[in-house]
């Protein structure tokens, strides 16, 4: 039997509960440019934050998992890499990884990086999602592990297409039969066996449901459906790059794929009267919603969103979306005595329209008392994309912000190692930073000429005040791209 990737527990992921860590890494899907341009971005983080010293390297593969070219970074004179899709993938595309090294323990094995992927006529941005296990991993000593991924929306009709893709490990993998379930907005499922050939280490493979279900779009009706797969990896984690698409018009969103928690199993919340959050950004102008992946959880639970408390026999049906237009945070309260579990996995998401925009959806979870207050945050912005800063607050389980708490915002650009710093009292600042946003231009006016910024920044927050989530966002013609905060 093979085995199946471990769900570390809310808590120890969150106090980054590893062993020895002195590698750091991420690996991202990149496209040939006639399908969008590909930026990886990083912050020197490791420094800013944690005072750790860093080698790094980005390493360029070809599909099949040729490297084409490694770069060595060398953070001396700035703190932002924005690099660029070399030539020799330009027409081909693959894949990089990112990689920190140092004599520090870096306490956390995966990278906090972002890629940017940018058409003519969209961009979308997304987090780190794969990387390759250290050596000093259980995982990484393991011919082959069994990854259970879910909390992959389908949006497919004549205009748009789904596809997924995951990343292999530094060993050869055996052909396979991945297991792909989809199901539509009535609950009605369909199931296909998926011939995967034998891959190459380092090698990416795409996935596109179309091309196994040729009824995709008539099934789905024009509705949202939802999709979930079991599949191997050889050394490397199984969480995937969600893509959205329409080649012909350039078009093209990403977000990340999520553990299918109804077959694999996390930790529970301390007792039954404990609750979970989350928080939908209220953007002008863009339907946005929350969305709940039904069928990816075994627990029964309820939810209330300020007003409306949906009762057991309005959600004891099989759909695989719920999705609701909220203005104030949702809360998860259990139906039978149990606990919660710490993940229930939902996203915000704006449904594709028929102005020709593919929307856009954002992986973010909820929120819960094993969260300990969280300080320092770190988000990418474009300020040519019109990019801003939302913030979030969570009172029910951080309590309220005094007046006077003081927001240290940095944005460090990618032409100097010094940011640009403003200070501000939570009284003080644009309210409608906690609404719409706040356009990065306007956190730091004294910098006019901020909106000509052609390349991807960093802003940094650090309030005494814990209880603050934070979001970035980019805009391009009609399309508009949301992700959270490190």
């Amino acid at each position: 039997m093979v085995p199946m990737v471990k769900v570390k527990s809310l808590s120890d992921n969150l106090n980054a509960q590893f062993d020895e860590v002195h590698r750091s890494s991420a690996i991202f899907w990149i496209p040939p440019i006639s399908i969008a341009s590909s930026t990886i971005s990083i912050l020197n983080y490791y420094t800013i934050k944690n005072n750790c010293q860093t080698k790094a390297r980005l390493t360029w593969r070809l599909f099949n998992g040729t490297i084409v070219k490694t770069d060595n970074i060398d953070w001396s004179s700035f703190n932002v890499l924005n690099a660029s899709t070399p030539d020799e993938l330009l027409n081909c595309g693959g894949s990089v990884e990112f990689e920190a090294f140092s004599d520090q323990n870096l306490r956390i094995p995966y990278s906090a990086v972002m890629c940017i992927y940018e058409t003519t006529k969209s961009v979308a941005f997304v987090h780190s999602y794969s990387r390759i296990y250290n050596e000093n991993e259980d995982e990484a000593s393991l011919e082959s592990i069994l990854h259970r991924e879910g909390c992959w929306t389908l949006k497919d009709t004549s205009f748009i297409t789904s596809s997924a893709v995951f990343h292999n490990g530094p060993n050869e993998l055996n052909a396979q039969k991945a297991n792909l379930t989809i199901t539509n907005s009535l609950g009605k499922q369909l199931s296909a066996s998926i011939p995967i050939p034998k891959l190459n280490p380092y090698e990416t493979y795409l996935l596109t449901p179309k091309e196994y279900f040729c009824n995709l779009e008539e099934f789905l009706g024009g509705e949202l459906g939802s999709a979930k797969i079991n599949f191997i990896t050889s050394g490397a984690f199984g969480r995937m790059l969600l893509i959205w698409s329409n080649q012909s018009e350039k078009l093209l969103t990403v977000t990340h794929s999520n553990f299918n928690y109804s077959e694999c199993t996390t930790d529970t919340l301390h007792s039954s009267e404990e609750l979970c959050y989350a928080r939908v950004p209220q953007l002008s102008g863009i339907q946005s919603s929350l969305i709940l992946y039904r069928d990816h959880t075994n627990n029964a639970f309820d939810y209330t969103d300020n007003t409306i408390t949906r009762s057991p026999k309005d959600i004891d049906y099989y759909s695989p979306l719920v999705n609701e237009k909220v203005s104030q945070t949702v809360s998860f309260s259990p139906l039978t005595k149990e606990s919660l579990p710490s993940r229930i996995v939902t996203g915000f998401l704006s449904p594709p329209d028929s102005s020709g925009n593919l929307g856009f959806e954002c992986s973010f979870g909820v929120m819960n008392a094993i969260y300990k207050p969280k300080r320092f945050h770190w988000a990418c912005v474009i300020p040519r994309l019109k990019s801003k800063i939302i913030l979030s607050i969570y009172t029910e389980l951080f309590d309220e912000p005094s007046d006077d708490t003081i927001l240290n915002f940095s944005l460090y650009l990618p032409t100097s190692k010094d940011p640009i710093v403003a200070k501000v009292k939570l009284a003080c600042i644009d309210q409608q930073i906690f609404v719409d946003g706040l356009e990065v231009n306007k956190l730091f006016p004294q910098n006019t000429d901020l909106s000509n910024t052609q390349d991807a920044c960093y802003i940094t927050l650090f309030a005494e005040y814990g209880g603050f989530v934070m979001f970035s966002t980019l805009e391009k013609e009609n399309s508009f791209a949301l992700e959270h905060s490190f």
